[in-house]
């Protein structure tokens, strides 16, 4: 987007102020651009668009990791008689997942990672395995209701999945008092994942883990 910004303006000034320098990284360059936006929304209106597919995921984690999270699962079955009804429906998914890292993916289960039902991405949820994976949602109160339940999709029917607005942060808020020799300041701790990361030689992504402290709003 910040090259054709560029590329339409007149004089060279978004030139002047977003070339990089020797040791800027892809992300400070995006940020440069972000800014440039942010200067001249004004007299844009800016357009992304959605493409089909996941060109290739690469799977972290041994087959022998795989087969310790199968053996939690069975040890949290014996322990929360309760949530066998999830529980039970992840099995098949941790076991697809230990068959990949073994070198023998199901390429037809990895297709319904997000949809289970092919035909465009104008479907706004998510229908696939992967919202298996999801046993709960909040409504913001304090309640929780199972996530997945049934959607009328105006082309494809009835579809079981989550929308996506249903989705909550995915951190952790923990309030903890910081002590600075007598003065105490109300904090909060936050974990989980804060952002995403890029490699920089093929453009996969990734989720990233991190923490930090903050004053609570």
């Amino acid at each position: 987007m910040g090259e054709l910004i560029r590329g339409d303006m007149k004089t060279d000034l978004a030139t002047l102020l977003t070339t990089p320098f020797s040791g800027t990284t892809q992300v400070e360059q995006a940020v440069f651009d972000c800014t440039l936006m942010d200067s001249v929304k004004s007299y844009y209106d800016f357009r992304f668009s959605l493409c089909c597919g996941l060109p290739q995921v690469t799977l972290r984690g041994s087959p022998e990791d795989f087969q310790q999270v199968i053996n939690r699962l069975n040890q949290l079955r014996s322990i929360f008689t309760d949530f066998h009804w999830w529980l039970d429906i992840l099995l098949p998914h941790l076991q697809q997942l230990k068959a990949s890292a073994e070198g023998k993916p199901d390429i037809d289960w990895w297709q319904k990672i997000c949809h289970s039902v092919g035909g465009g991405s104008d479907i706004s949820m998510l229908a696939g395995w992967l919202a298996d994976f999801v046993p709960y949602i909040s409504d913001g109160t304090g309640h929780y209701r199972k996530a997945r339940c049934d959607h009328h999709h105006y082309t494809q029917g009835m579809i079981n999945g989550i929308e996506f607005g249903d989705f909550s942060e995915a951190v952790t808020q923990t309030d903890f008092i910081l002590d600075d020799n007598g003065h105490e300041t109300k904090m909060k701790l936050i974990a989980g994942f804060l952002g995403i990361g890029q490699n920089t030689k093929t453009g996969a992504l990734r989720p990233c883990l991190g923490w930090l402290t903050a004053l609570p709003v």
